[in-house]
């Protein structure tokens, strides 16, 4: 680490500021408010999403410092899949909760017959129904994690 000070200009902030507007509104209204959640449940920080918010963090700093136009472009543009990413490890963490807490109810009531609950309207869910949105979700993590995905907003 470098304990030399560096030249720092948020002048870039102003001809940027609807798609950094745009990163941290994502950030304040979707990414935040799923951490937070998580954390209650789980008792841990998403690993993946920590990543991607240094990542963010780290791009729009680079931004700061760049000596070009085009370099502060690529950063911005940098944060903006790296927010995308986040998003997409909130939306996988949610399948898995979802998942988690769709096995510890039934593991709960295995071998209760569930039919019984509002006239058998309660149960009318199989096994085999939530077998192909688990293997969605490996799918998109296996995806995530090997695809650079890139924005368009």
């Amino acid at each position: 680490m470098s304990n030399a000070p560096i030249d720092v200009d948020t002048a870039f902030l102003e001809k940027y500021q609807e798609s950094i507007n745009e990163v941290f509104r994502i950030y304040h209204e979707d990414i935040n408010p799923f951490i937070v959640q998580f954390e209650i449940l789980k008792n841990e920080f998403p690993i993946e999403i920590q990543n991607e918010i240094r990542a963010i963090y780290g791009h729009l700093v680079r931004a700061s410092i760049a000596d070009n136009d085009k370099d502060v472009e690529r950063n911005i543009a940098k944060m903006r899949s790296h927010t995308k990413r986040a998003l997409f490890d909130c939306f996988k963490y949610s399948c898995i909760l979802i998942s988690d807490k769709y096995h510890a109810f039934f593991e709960r009531y295995r071998g209760i017959d569930l039919t019984y609950i509002n006239k058998g309207h309660f149960s009318m869910i199989s096994s085999k129904d939530i077998v192909r949105p688990q293997n969605n979700c490996k799918l998109q993590k296996n995806l995530s994690s090997q695809m650079h995905l890139k924005t368009s907003w």
